[in-house]
């Protein structure tokens, strides 16, 4: 428990051995993030009429868990610069909690819930898995780490919040929504990366990779920021095109 409230800066780690992308410590926390997100689904989906109370324990404990990453920031003496919720998982956590406490419950959505829920389905799985798959706080004991168990608990709380609504149909997939949500996606890159230069932050990894990025590969091609382009013509294709074709071919068998 000696790095207990260390973060990745503070780390002493010719001490502390950390772990590494896809080993057992790593496992662990992919194994209970299926099991909870398989639980919380079965739970949602029973729940009737206490489905908004799920929604907002969600919302109640992804805020208390941002809490305790400022609270373990202020402990190391670390600049609340350092920890704004400017990344991509942060920007989508903040959507599933207005989501969690203002979107309508069941199948009828308002404007907000279309929008919200499909940029949550778009954005935020893909930003939430990546996290998981490839965290890059890899430094940190995965589970004797206050800041560890933050990183892995709220992006699991991301995505099974969208896992639970797609899985109910309180979120469905909807191409028109597609160009108001890049739209929106590509006006919060560049305030982030204009917030980037200007107080010398990699937020959203604009400015340069993260180590072990899956980004990496598109290096090759003069600047790895082309990978983010082309990684997202491929979600909306995967995401939005084959729900599309497996529902025209059910129209027609």
């Amino acid at each position: 428990m000696d790095f207990l409230w260390n973060t990745v800066e503070t780390v002493d780690r010719s001490k502390c051995d950390g772990f590494s992308h896809f080993d057992t410590g790593h496992m662990e926390w992919l194994v209970l993030f299926l099991c909870f997100a398989f639980l919380c689904t079965v739970i949602y989906l029973k729940a009737g009429g206490g489905r908004k109370r799920i929604r907002q324990a969600f919302a109640v404990v992804m805020i208390a868990d941002e809490i305790l990453k400022y609270i373990i920031a202020a402990v190391n003496g670390i600049s609340a610069l350092a920890y704004l919720p400017l990344q991509l998982c942060s920007l989508s956590i903040i959507i599933v909690i207005l989501h969690a406490l203002f979107a309508p419950v069941g199948r009828h959505q308002n404007v907000f819930s279309q929008y919200a829920g499909n940029f949550l389905y778009l954005i935020g799985i893909p930003a939430g898995l990546s996290a998981l798959l490839f965290p890059a706080w890899t430094a940190l004991p995965p589970f004797a780490n206050l800041m560890s168990i933050h990183s892995f608990s709220v992006h699991i709380m991301l995505v099974t919040y969208v896992i639970m609504l797609l899985v109910a149909e309180e979120i469905r997939p909807e191409i028109k929504t597609i160009p108001v949500n890049i739209c929106v996606l590509i006006a919060m890159a560049i305030g982030v990366y204009l917030f980037d230069v200007r107080f010398g932050m990699n937020y959203m990894y604009l400015v340069h990779l993260s180590p072990a990025s899956p980004l990496a590969p598109f290096a090759a091609l003069g600047d790895y920021r082309i990978g983010y382009a082309i990684i997202l013509a491929a979600l909306v294709l995967v995401m939005y095109g084959l729900p599309a074709f497996f529902r025209k071919r059910r129209r027609r068998g």
